[in-house]
């Protein structure tokens, strides 16, 4: 693992575990096992650092999901692209967990850039042509999309939290019935879906 990584990777550390204000650029050194100049040589700011570690773990994230997408173009119906993408997502999390906390710390976070949000925003574009597509065909309810994609991933996330606190597992069938209920929570209640 390089430096660059390295830094970042304590970051996400500290930051889940302490918040951010908590995490000084000493204390992020200290942790990486770096200088505090050789942060400075990889990011201009801690501003920098903050997008940059963020997107990096967006990233990682999403990677994840496509791997497992292979068939997820030839899949017709929007819950059956839904349930594949989100069950990718929740796998992730269980595989990575401090990668969930991490996410569901700081994605709504002041101190992301707005053009950092932008970045990730445009980086998920098959979680908004999702939404999108279920909107049009009247499968999802009539909201704006943001709106839909913050309820999925906070019930993702608080799923993630919950099991986490407790020190849970959880099993794939399990996994299948949250995601029927997030799915519950988002389709259109005045049709009829298989």
């Amino acid at each position: 693992m390089d430096k660059r990584e390295q830094i970042i990777n304590a970051w996400v550390d500290l930051v889940t575990s302490n918040g951010i204000q908590a995490s000084s650029m000493s204390k992020i050194a200290k942790h990486a096992g770096v200088s505090v100049g050789t942060i400075y040589i990889y990011f201009s700011s801690k501003s920098e650092l903050v997008d940059e570690a963020f997107f990096s773990v967006k990233m990682k994230e999403l990677e994840f999901i496509q791997q497992g997408m292979d068939e997820f173009h030839d899949i017709k119906t929007v819950k059956e692209q839904f349930l594949l993408l989100y069950g990718r997502l929740i796998q992730y999390y269980l595989e990575n967990r401090l990668h969930a906390r991490f996410n569901d710390q700081f994605t709504d976070a002041p101190e992301l850039s707005g053009e950092m949000r932008e970045k990730v925003n445009d980086s998920f574009v098959t979680f908004f042509n999702l939404v999108e597509r279920g909107i049009a065909e009247g499968i999802f309810r009539d909201l704006p999309v943001k709106l839909i994609l913050q309820f999925v991933f906070g019930a993702v996330l608080s799923l993630m939290n919950y099991l986490s606190v407790n020190h849970k597992n959880i099993t794939h069938d399990e996994v299948a019935e949250y995601l029927e209920m997030i799915w519950g929570g988002v389709a259109n209640s005045d049709i009829e879906l298989v």
